[in-house]
């Protein structure tokens, strides 16, 4: 009987073991591989620390990659049809960076805020803890010129100018989709603000 224990154990350890790590390997390999592929900013697609979002898409997607509202008790709370929430902050519970975010219920039921869905992110540059990407490879640090060159160039309505803080505010919208990009003299792009109207 002790024979075959030890058998079964040799067998897990050397033939299941590998087969199973080779296979969490390659779901790993599938997921960093994800990348946005879309050149309009109207995509609605971007990156933070190299994981892959979407506006629209289950707040699911951020929580499977360690980002937390600060109140767990937040998850359970109930939305009705269509409700958009205000915006909360989420943390990272691996960088503590955090984000903000709001949520919408996307169904004509009531949801809990866990099964919702994201409205609107709001990412800011905190001391080198979040790199970010938006669609035509608008990144983290990009110039005016980049970003000009890249989504068009916009009227003096939808450009602020800060200059006690130093920050030029681009804003594009096409009545559905909104992106706030707000560049700093020094260091280019730091922050974005993606949003549906």
């Amino acid at each position: 009987f002790l024979v075959f224990i030890v058998l079964i154990g040799f067998v897990g350890y050397y033939v299941v073991y590998p087969n199973i790590m080779k296979e969490n390997k390659n779901n790993n390999t599938q997921k960093v591989a994800k990348e946005i592929t879309a050149e309009e900013w109207t995509s609605s697609e971007f990156m933070i620390n190299d994981e892959y979002y979407k506006l629209n898409d289950s707040y699911s997607t951020l929580y499977d990659n360690h980002w937390n509202f600060i109140d767990s008790e937040t998850l359970e709370l109930v939305l009705d049809a269509y409700e958009v929430t205000d915006e909360y902050s989420l943390t990272n519970s691996f960088t503590k960076a955090t984000i903000k975010i709001c949520l919408k219920n996307p169904s004509d039921k009531e949801k809990i805020v866990k099964d919702s869905s994201i409205w609107s992110v709001n990412v800011e540059d905190q001391e080198n803890e979040i790199t970010f990407e938006l669609p035509g490879k608008i990144k983290k640090g990009s110039t005016s010129e980049e970003i000009l060159s890249k989504y068009g160039k916009l009227s003096e309505d939808n450009v602020i100018i800060d200059e006690e803080n130093k920050t030029t505010t681009y804003h594009y919208s096409d009545k559905k989709n909104n992106l706030d990009l707000i560049v700093y003299d020094e260091g280019g792009l730091k922050a974005f603000h993606y949003y549906f109207s």
